[in-house]
């Protein structure tokens, strides 16, 4: 794999100080989609250090998704390395969360060795950005596979900073200055989950609004905020509204402007969700176990 130009060791992406180029001087980088997205080959995140932090930060403001193969990463360094990001979220969807690091949202479709008989966490088959259903909205999301079928359950990733320009304009005219409802509990009945949301949990995530667009200050760059949590667009028609949504989450969508992220054990895969678009794709969940640890930080402004 070749590096992606200007990011050289001691060059424009990172400090030339001699500790952070010693660190990456193995490190490789390639581009996941011509939009959006790089696989960081050659660095060990368990023996991470936080004077590297700012440096891969420049990383994740500049692709938005960031894939780091071959990781160790046990419960106490995910939590260290997650926390250098910022505050953790403890998801009000509490049947997910780790009993001993509520911080942990596991997607599983086994327990205690067995098939539940759902995906890991219906929510995660639609379009959606995580967090969106909050006043403390979803900054970045970090992943660690532990389990992953041979087949199936990959990741979908869209750039809606990309996605302005493959929107008809004329719809996001209409709305720029209307508040769009986003709802947790509206987003949950689009699934399949077999537990809805209890009542105690719809009143801890009542719907919120939101603006058409979400900015990422550290590069002027403004992007598309919308996905399966929103629900419905204020002062307009209810249907009308889901209709707007529904095509711009489609036109967002085109094959052009999304990878594919395939799977294996020991990886950490990270994104700036005011950025990206996810979900996920199906797999066999009676025969194959998919595992995976989640944190997500939250906030607007990376720290």
């Amino acid at each position: 794999m070749d590096r992606v130009p200007g990011y050289e060791p001691g060059g424009r992406g990172f400090e030339s100080c001699q500790a952070r180029q010693t660190y990456f001087d193995n490190m490789k980088i390639q581009k996941l989609n011509k939009y959006f997205g790089a696989k960081i080959s050659e660095i060990n995140l368990s023996d991470f250090s936080s004077y590297i932090y700012d440096d891969l930060k420049k990383l994740l403001i500049d692709f938005g998704v960031l894939v780091f193969e071959h990781q160790k990463l046990n419960e106490s360094d995910h939590l260290k390395f997650s926390k250098l990001w910022g505050n953790l979220q403890v998801h009000v969807l509490n049947q997910y969360n780790n009993r001993s690091n509520p911080e942990f949202f596991i997607l599983s479709n086994f327990i205690d060795g067995k098939p539940k008989g759902e995906i890991p966490d219906p929510g995660a088959a639609i379009w959606h950005t995580d967090g969106s259903w909050s006043k403390n909205r979803g900054l970045v999301t970090i992943l660690y596979s532990l389990k992953i079928p041979p087949i199936g359950g990959n990741t979908l990733f869209c750039d809606m900073k990309n996605a302005i320009n493959l929107v008809n304009n004329d719809l996001l005219e209409k709305i720029e200055n209307l508040p769009i409802i986003h709802d947790l509990n509206y987003s949950r009945t689009l699934t399949k989950a077999v537990n809805q949301m209890t009542e105690k949990q719809k009143k801890e995530a009542p719907p919120v609004k939101q603006n058409i667009y979400r900015n990422i200050p550290e590069n002027n760059t403004k992007c598309i905020y919308l996905g399966e949590h929103a629900s419905h667009i204020e002062s307009l028609d209810i249907e009308e509204g889901r209709k707007i949504i529904q095509t711009i989450n489609e036109m967002a969508t085109a094959d052009e402007n999304i990878y594919d992220h395939i799977w294996s054990e020991d990886q950490i895969v990270l994104w700036d969700n005011r950025r990206v678009m996810h979900k996920a794709t199906n797999f066999d969940i009676m025969k194959y176990e998919r595992t995976i640890r989640r944190t997500t930080t939250i906030g607007d402004v990376l720290p």
